[in-house]
């Protein structure tokens, strides 16, 4: 009985504090990078890293290396989309695109057969994407 008229005074009194409802932003909002040269070495570099620690280890690890080959392939995915915004943003210049692509291409598709034995194999073609994340770490220092 007593916790009721007192939960009422903390509402009145959280009430007035709180703002107008016109003044009220919803807490969903759309993200987009502001610098896509940057979104893309994140990726480049990220998608390095993971391979080339997958492909050191996927024989005593090679459910690992499995899992990481779906993460690997969507942050090449996702250098090669952000090089092309960067690009047409006036980022990055069509000379290092098409040499991100050429490396990118090295990679190709997933294994269709999944196994310890193939991951390794994709993951140390993938870790060529470390020159990739050397070629736009390079251009945003410039």
């Amino acid at each position: 009985m007593l916790l009721a008229p007192l939960l009422g005074i903390v509402a009145l009194a959280a009430s007035a504090l709180a703002a107008p409802a016109d003044q009220i932003t919803p807490n969903v909002s759309k993200w987009s990078a502001t610098r896509d040269d940057l979104l893309a070495r994140d990726a480049a570099c990220a998608a390095s890293d993971r391979a080339r620690n997958a492909a050191s280890h996927h024989k005593e690890c090679s459910g690992s290396a499995v899992a990481d080959l779906t993460q690997v392939d969507a942050l090449r995915t996702q250098m090669l989309d952000a090089a092309d915004h960067a690009l047409s943003g006036g980022e990055l210049d069509r000379r290092d695109v098409r040499r991100l692509r050429r490396l990118a291409a090295k990679i190709r598709h997933l294994p269709a057969r999944q196994t310890g034995k193939t991951a390794g194999r994709y993951h140390a073609k993938a870790a060529a994407l470390g020159r990739a994340c050397r070629l736009l770490s390079s251009e945003a220092e410039r």
